[in-house]
């Protein structure tokens, strides 16, 4: 997979808007496909979409090391095609996000947001254990796998109500992306050119709190 040298701050703003969207429609599809029963399928383009806007926050954090020159393109580049890493971050910030009601209101999303800023940090990130069984559930709902010992097809591994409860994840992340509007015009360059240095560091550590591990 290639991606744009992310070498200033519009090739950044560009990657972040389009990974944005592309999560969007992958929501969006993943909609029609439970609408049409196909639960399984429904699942995998949830679950594909969570992962995109996991790059959204790894790009966001990028941006704000890129202004204070402390971006390393290679593990960027290395965390964003890392199905451990993006599971890791985007399921974290799912996990929070469920405290404060599904679907977000407009309240909850500030509150959310809120305590994501003080809270999210390595000790809040979900464990090893959890990463592999998500991903493990990915694979499940496209390749006809052996699980307990028994060959299961897709449809057999991912019901209905797994299907929903994905899609209502995704939801939640979607709507806290939307809050930010980052993805809009160049709002991300904005915020970090307009930015004080203490809420940028925090930022930039908010959105890869297990940065240093990769």
């Amino acid at each position: 997979m290639k991606f744009l040298s992310l070498n200033n701050f519009k090739e950044i703003q560009i990657a972040y808007s389009k990974t944005f969207y592309n999560g969007c429609v992958l929501l969006e599809e993943s909609q029609l496909l439970y609408d049409n029963n196909k639960y399984a399928r429904a699942y995998l383009l949830a679950h594909i979409a969570i992962e995109e806007w996991a790059r959204c926050f790894m790009l966001a954090s990028a941006i704000m090391k890129f202004k204070i020159r402390a971006l390393d393109v290679k593990k960027l580049l290395r965390r964003q095609t890392s199905h451990q890493d993006k599971i890791e971050l985007a399921y974290s910030f799912v996990k929070m996000l469920k405290k404060h009601g599904n679907p977000l209101g407009k309240e909850n999303k500030k509150e959310a947001m809120n305590e994501i800023m003080r809270n999210l940090n390595a000790e809040f990130m979900i464990g090893k254990d959890e990463i592999r069984k998500l991903n493990d559930f990915k694979n499940s709902s496209f390749y006809v796998d052996h699980y307990e010992n028994v060959t299961k097809s897709p449809s057999e591994m991912i019901s209905e109500e797994k299907a929903s409860e994905l899609i209502a994840s995704a939801m939640l992340l979607k709507e806290l992306l939307e809050l930010a509007k980052w993805h809009e015009d160049e709002v991300l360059i904005d915020l970090a050119k307009k930015m004080e240095p203490e809420t940028m560091f925090l930022i930039k550590e908010l959105f890869s709190p297990n940065a240093n591990k990769y």
